[in-house]
């Protein structure tokens, strides 16, 4: 049985993948059990298409407006269950990629704000060890564009792996002078 729980949040992108290559080479299999976390924006739904033709005017665009969950909750239920399932289903060839690791691996899926998701998943179930990619932005493009990996990493008292990005396919295989034997 694994000692240790470490969260690993996702983002959708190749990029936030790299980290796997990582954690396989990092962390023992007989000590670490994982989650893979994935944040992603609240769905919104929208009502059918109307039977008649669509005329362009200002009345059919406020008539497609984004359907509130309190005018039609089975729908809108619906839709978040949908598109968690996809946001799972996502995941699944990475998770199956650990298993066959030795990882013991399990899913999860949140709706909502990246840090603030993942900061609280990580408190509420007593993770010990945050794995994460980080885009490694600096200076004026942090400050406008914000940094999920900075907030997490101020906002948890557990230590955080960041990894950096790296030309599209060498995650595949970690650096020699990381893996200690």
């Amino acid at each position: 049985m694994a000692a240790h729980k470490a969260l690993i949040p996702f983002d959708g992108s190749d990029f936030s993948r790299q980290v796997l290559g990582y954690v396989r080479s990092l962390l023992n299999p007989k000590e670490y059990t994982l989650t893979l976390f994935r944040v992603a924006p609240v769905p919104q739904g929208y009502p059918l298409v109307p039977q008649r033709p669509l005329v362009l005017d200002a009345w059919m665009f406020k008539q497609m407006q984004p359907v509130e969950e309190h005018q039609h909750p089975i729908y809108a239920s619906q839709v978040w269950e949908s598109f968690r399932a996809e946001l799972m289903d996502d995941m699944a060839d990475e998770m199956e990629d650990l298993r066959e690791a030795g990882f013991n691996v399990s899913l999860a899926v949140h709706f909502g704000d990246p840090a603030t998701e993942i900061i609280n998943f990580a408190d509420n179930h007593d993770f010990e060890l945050v794995v994460m990619a980080t885009h490694g932005r600096s200076g004026v493009l942090r400050m406008l564009m914000g940094s999920v990996a900075e907030k997490v990493l101020r906002g948890l008292r557990v230590p955080v792996m960041m990894v950096r990005p790296v030309q599209k396919g060498a995650a595949e295989e970690v650096p020699a002078k990381l893996i200690t034997t």
